[in-house]
């Protein structure tokens, strides 16, 4: 897809700022786009894959698809933060008991 390095170089900006919050407890994060339909126009066909791996853990993804690039990446972050609190949360949880 042409055009796409402009919006995946500003995604990976504001995920890095907004996962930063988990700083330390991160190895690796992901971002993946990609269009379901190769290049035919049809609604919610753009897809963005948000991959991060909590240390110690498995990879952790999300997924959004939408009409348009950014408006999948947009949706896919906020949910990303909420499974990744989650997880931490519940790691943190399971080592405090333990």
């Amino acid at each position: 897809m042409d055009g796409t390095g402009g919006l995946a170089d500003a995604m990976e900006r504001t995920t890095r700022s907004r996962l930063s919050r988990f700083q330390g407890r991160l190895t690796r994060g992901k971002l993946n786009f990609s269009d379901e339909t190769a290049g035919r126009e049809t609604a919610n066909d753009k897809r963005c894959v948000i991959e991060a791996r909590v240390a110690g853990g498995d990879p952790i993804m999300v997924a959004n698809q939408g009409a348009k690039l950014d408006l999948a990446a947009v949706a896919a972050l906020p949910e990303k933060l909420t499974v990744l609190d989650w997880h931490i949360r519940k790691s943190t949880s399971r080592k405090g008991n333990g």
